[in-house]
């Protein structure tokens, strides 16, 4: 959001503050207009970047995945949009979560068919793009949640590392119709 707020000439000394016009157009625009969405109330999280409140309801984080991964159902903008930053995900993998991460090696791994972001507080987000199952199947959404945010751990290595999502990710993969078992 800061690089957002610099690019439109925007003043960044106060980009946090919910009435900033950057988190305006961040939120306001692209948040606002999902369809059962709405920004009634924020709230801090773990960064200094308050994020509105979205509703849990099931299926409304995997849905919005599904449209990002397969945005045929949107306006053309918004699906061209869509279409240029799961390209760049793909297209660089390393850039969505860093070299050897679980993101990046399951997007390096499943070759443009599945697009990984893990998030804040836990949240995993997979998408599957369209015709990853079969020349006319749809992108699908598939989002979990570590309830106790599945904070990093230290590995003997030194580097951090998840300690649930990864196996939730792969266990949800692996017992789908993605990676249908071996008889």
């Amino acid at each position: 959001m800061l690089a957002h707020a610099r690019m439109r000439g925007l003043p960044i000394a106060d980009y946090i503050n919910p009435e900033h016009p950057i988190q305006k157009v961040h939120y306001g625009d692209l948040i606002g207009n999902v369809p059962g969405w709405r920004l009634n109330r924020w709230r801090s999280g773990r960064t200094d970047v308050p994020p509105p409140i979205l509703p849990c309801r099931f299926l409304t984080l995997p849905l919005a995945f599904a449209r990002l991964c397969d945005p045929r159902s949107l306006s053309q903008e918004r699906a061209t949009a869509c279409r240029r930053i799961t390209s760049a995900m793909m297209a660089n993998p390393v850039m969505v979560s860093g070299v050897g991460r679980f993101d990046t090696r399951v997007m390096e791994v499943c070759s443009k068919r599945i697009l990984v972001k893990g998030g804040a507080e836990g949240y995993q987000a997979m998408g599957v793009m369209p015709g990853a199952l079969g020349a006319e199947s749809p992108g699908i959404g598939i989002v979990s949640k570590v309830s106790d945010g599945d904070i990093p751990v230290r590995g003997a290595d030194g580097s951090f590392h998840n300690r649930a999502r990864p196996s939730i990710a792969l266990e949800i993969l692996n017992n789908s119709i993605l990676f249908p078992k071996r008889k």
